[in-house]
């Protein structure tokens, strides 16, 4: 059967909360008549290929029919499926794709990248997002630590927001504007759905009550998100969107992109938007695990907290350029910055490529990318075997250079740490981490290198790590004086320099004017100055001298013994 696709989109479901997690990828065809058809993608990467939003005309077939996907879905009620399953729809299978609209255009790459966006909390009268109000959505979207109201993920020490991470990611080159954002909650007028996921029904009602209560008009954005209560149908994805739908440097319009939403991570929603950007996720090596999300470094993972975008993702959206990363030859020693530093063409390195066409079977172009994250920024609560370590990673691509996600291919690798690439014969060894930059030297396998590892080895060894510089001085303690004059906002704090005790408490202090010292406290009273005890930092007062030992007391009278002797020998008579 033809069928003439007016608006094609591939899309993604995420299932995070599983034992693991997993996703299901497929096309939806918008057809002329008003039907959504699901089609299945797997083995078809000139589907997966096809811009969002654009025109397609298929010859489809049946997979499953509706009836088999709703049996498929009772059968499943506790496990993750996808929307079809859950709404029992069919199906359908590409037979041939007849005609696939071209590329996008592409549009020229500015130094800005501004994106609009709507975010909609839909309301039922039994169901309803409880787990993020209005405040919670904008404070997760551009909460600040200049304004207090960023958030912080699982009580770690990054508090942040969906802007921020973008901005920080993207070097400046991409923000989400408060000003060109909008937050509403619209009132659905039904209870929430119960027996099916019937998410795309859902979402066009949401953005047509919208218009109707007169609170805004959801397709002249961008990116439209929606939050959905948690009891939403039989649906079980964390997250869902199209992909591809607004790439940057392709040209699109209001309402190319919409993402849901079942949870309150801000990190959940960077994931869905980096969706609609183009990227999809990133794994591990073929055959793990977790093949699909296992790559806690990056935000197209499933790990929750915040952190940045990895170095191929960065390189796929145009944040990094040629210019910014090295191609590899037959080897060499390249000094890379970390992924978070601002790039430069000069002088250290944001990445490292080469081409690895059997990395991944069926992705001919894939790529290995080798970069540093150090924990800066945004990446501060990686953990900490996956700060200051070089990173290899595989892009996967076609053969007509269409990107697939990435792969971890190798644990981080530590100062002295090696990894063999035998798909490639390529030796990987991090000679040093020094100054805030890791040196790598990588090496392949020729006639003239029968051992390369053995080879980047030698090239650390002749490439040592500069001597480091010898720590500071320790800073004197600092101590009282009666001579200084501390001031606070220019306002001399006057009469409270002295070793006295000021409060009364029988603990005596003083103010430390620009200590240049260790030991003292800033002052909570006085801005700008700084205090300690004092009777850790003053000198005991002098010891009187000694007093001379006392007198010996008076010796008794000398005693005449023969005197006495005679004295009593005449008392006897």
């Amino acid at each position: 059967e033809q069928v003439a696709c007016t608006r094609w989109e591939f899309v993604v479901e995420d299932f995070y909360d599983t034992p693991t997690p997993s996703d299901a990828r497929y096309g939806l065809c918008h057809t002329r008549e008003g039907a959504t058809l699901f089609v299945e993608t797997e083995g078809h990467l000139s589907l997966e290929s096809l811009s969002s939003a654009s025109t397609a005309l298929l010859d489809l077939e049946v997979v499953r029919s509706g009836e088999e996907n709703a049996a498929l879905s009772r059968a499943r009620s506790a496990s993750p499926a996808p929307a079809y399953v859950r709404s029992g729809a069919p199906l359908y299978r590409v037979a041939a794709v007849i005609e696939g609209a071209p590329p996008k255009p592409q549009a020229p790459r500015s130094a800005s990248d501004e994106r609009d966006l709507i975010t909609i909390r839909m309301v039922y009268t039994d169901e309803s997002p409880t787990y993020c109000d209005e405040s919670c959505v904008r404070q997760g979207m551009w909460g600040s630590a200049a304004h207090g109201d960023c958030v912080y993920i699982y009580g770690y020490t990054v508090c942040g927001s969906v802007d921020g991470g973008f901005q920080e990611s993207s070097y400046g080159k991409m923000s989400w504007p408060e000003a060109s954002g909008t937050v509403i909650s619209v009132d659905m007028g039904k209870p929430a759905p119960t027996n099916s996921c019937t998410v795309h029904t859902e979402m066009a009602l949401a953005d047509q009550r919208a218009v109707d209560l007169g609170l805004a008009t959801p397709s002249s954005y961008t990116h439209r998100e929606y939050f959905v209560p948690q009891k939403f149908g039989t649906c079980t994805w964390g997250g869902y969107a199209v992909v591809g739908c607004a790439e940057p440097g392709t040209s699109f319009s209001g309402g190319a992109c919409w993402s849901m939403i079942r949870d309150a991570y801000p990190t959940t929603r960077l994931h869905e938007f980096g969706h609609n950007i183009g990227l999809l996720h990133a794994g591990l090596p073929p055959g793990s695990a977790a093949e699909e999300y296992g790559d806690d470094s990056s935000l197209m993972g499933s790990a929750r907290a915040w952190k940045g975008f990895n170095a191929p993702h960065r390189f796929q959206l145009g944040w990094l350029d040629e210019g910014h990363v090295a191609t590899v030859g037959a080897s060499g020693l390249f000094t890379l910055r970390p992924v978070h530093d601002t790039p430069s063409t000069l002088g250290s390195r944001s990445g490292v490529y080469f081409s690895c066409p059997t990395c991944i079977s069926g992705y001919s172009g894939s790529q290995i990318w080798i970069s540093f994250r150090d924990g800066s920024g945004y990446d501060a609560d990686l953990p900490s075997d996956l700060k200051n370590r070089v990173y290899v990673h595989v892009r996967k691509l076609s053969s007509d250079g269409t990107a697939y996600g990435t792969k971890l291919w190798a644990s981080p690798l530590a100062e002295g740490g090696s990894h063999m690439l035998t798909e490639t014969g390529h030796a990987v060894r991090v000679c040093y981490i020094s100054g805030g930059e890791a040196v790598v030297a990588v090496t392949q396998g020729s006639a003239n290198i029968k051992d390369p590892m053995g080879h980047a080895y030698s090239l650390c060894t002749e490439n040592p790590a500069p001597p480091s510089s010898p720590p500071p001085p320790p800073l004197p303690r600092c101590k009282c004086t009666s001579t200084e004059s501390p001031t606070s906002g220019g306002v001399a704090v006057g009469g409270k320099i002295g070793c006295e005790d000021h409060l009364g408490d029988g603990q005596p202090f003083c103010y430390v004017v620009n200590p240049g010292c260790e030991g003292a406290t800033p002052s909570g009273v006085y801005q700008g100055a700084e205090w300690i005890f004092c009777d850790a930092n003053i000198s005991p007062p002098p010891s009187p001298p000694p007093s001379p030992p006392p007198s010996p007391p008076p010796s008794p009278p000398a005693i005449d013994l023969i005197t006495s002797v005679s004295s009593m020998f005449q008392s006897c008579l």
